[in-house]
């Protein structure tokens, strides 16, 4: 519910983004670990940092879905 990157204008939002660690909020979720690890992955700076293909996004995410039963 809230943006992971924030400025008062233009500039300093471009700035966050290039520069800043996103803001995720925490939630307090049984799996908040394993997927806040996921999206800060998928918000990485590099590019090859990030998740090479949707369908490795999809396993990791599939992995939580299947131990949270």
């Amino acid at each position: 519910g809230t943006p992971a990157f924030r400025g008062s204008g233009l500039h300093e939002l471009n700035t966050a983004i290039l520069e800043k660690p996103p803001d995720i909020p925490p939630w307090h979720g049984r799996q908040e670990h394993r997927l806040k690890t996921i999206i800060l992955r998928c918000l990485e700076k590099r590019p090859e940092d990030r998740y090479g293909s949707v369908a490795a996004l999809i396993h990791d995410l599939e992995g939580i879905r299947s131990s949270a039963g």
